[in-house]
């Protein structure tokens, strides 16, 4: 797990959907500073607050801690 891809990744996903900081996070009921702070890997996202944070953008705790998309785990997600 590296703080700074998965921060990247973060921004990466947020932008894709068109979402400011302070969107995503008024969708999670946290700060857009802690958003920043993901984004930038100063730090990562509390564990209460992955799940959700992984719904937003579109993706698996897999993904979220590798810091990058799981072509496996898209297909299966593609074929249900």
């Amino acid at each position: 797990m590296n703080q700074i891809a998965t921060g990247t990744f973060i921004a990466r996903k947020r932008r894709e959907l068109n979402l400011t900081q302070a969107q995503l996070a008024e969708r999670l009921g946290i700060s857009s500073k802690s958003v920043s702070k993901w984004e930038r890997g100063k730090c990562m996202p509390d564990y209460d607050i992955v799940n959700e944070l992984c719904d937003a953008l579109g993706i698996t705790v897999s993904e979220l801690l590798d810091g990058e998309e799981n072509e496996r785990e898209n297909l299966r997600m593609y074929r249900q």
